[in-house]
């Protein structure tokens, strides 16, 4: 399942470039990205036009809360990957 949201957080980040590519700045919610759906993990989007940072977080219902340390990761326009050991 982690791999799933890791997955999902690289296909977000592949839209956000996209978006750049034909808009000239980053998307301003998942909406405009067609954010996937994933049972187990919510997705958030901060940033402004011209940064961003994507963020999977664990459902608080799931099972995937008790993935102690990976139960939030993190992605940035950079390609930081956060926490590393997750990735």
């Amino acid at each position: 399942r982690r791999v799933q949201a890791q997955t999902d957080l690289l296909t977000l980040q592949l839209r956000q470039e996209e978006y750049y590519l034909k808009h000239g700045v980053y998307a301003p919610s998942l909406g405009a990205l067609k954010s996937p759906a994933n049972p187990y993990y919510d997705y958030r989007l901060q940033g402004s036009d011209h940064d961003y940072r994507i963020t999977a977080t664990a459902r608080a219902s799931s099972s995937q809360q008790e993935d102690r340390g990976c139960s939030t990761m993190e992605l940035d326009r950079q390609r930081h990957q956060h926490p590393v050991d997750c990735w």
